[in-house]
């Protein structure tokens, strides 16, 4: 069942960027005109990078997009990766104020790797007994980092995960709420395991 939610997650997470929606775009934001406005420049935006990366390249989007997120005031935030700002200039340019700029440590290519690695060491280690203790992960757009909730975040088990999964700097641990045995009944599993 964790399987499923982690790949459920990443695949939302692209069906979501491939329709042009940023995923905190669907929840945030005060203004519908704003939202929309937002969103409308986020398309472009995916536009811009498409046609900027090389057919040949083994990535994605170019190494100084960050990610890019909708929020609370329905405007669009652009993550540059640090080190790579002058790459970013005519993304600036051609967007101007339509966007809010921000650093970011780490590449939209790095995160999605970095989730790509941990959702295959789950696919590839059901057994391991910590792949039993990660409830959740995520690609946080507005941290500019992944987020993994686990119910021990010990500086044991988080070192375990660095050494079994990544060391990388750019995850981020998360105690995981577990849900009431009822709940999880309710959401029709009666394996108290298993994420609701």
């Amino acid at each position: 069942m964790k399987v499923w939610k982690m790949v459920m997650i990443v695949m939302s997470t692209a069906v979501l960027s491939a329709c042009g929606v940023p995923a905190a775009a669907a929840v945030s934001g005060t203004g519908e005109t704003a939202r929309e406005e937002a969103s409308a420049t986020y398309r472009e935006l995916l536009d811009v990078l498409d046609e900027s990366t090389l057919p040949a390249s083994e990535t994605a989007y170019p190494e100084y997009y960050g990610g890019a997120f909708v929020d609370e005031d329905g405007e669009l935030n652009v993550y540059v990766t640090r080190g790579y700002e002058t790459d970013a200039d005519e993304l600036k340019k051609r967007f101007g104020e339509k966007a809010v700029y921000r650093e970011g440590d780490y590449s939209y290519n790095t995160l999605t790797a970095l989730m790509s690695d941990l959702n295959q060491f789950l696919l590839n280690e059901q057994e391991d007994p910590l792949a039993h203790k990660i409830k959740d992960a995520s690609l946080d757009e507005e941290n500019n980092r992944i987020v993994v909730e686990m119910e021990d975040i010990s500086s044991q088990t988080i070192q375990v995960f660095r050494e079994k999964i990544s060391n990388s700097r750019a995850i981020t641990f998360e105690k995981a709420i577990s849900a009431p045995m009822a709940e999880v009944k309710r959401a029709g599993s009666l394996d108290s395991t298993s994420i609701s």
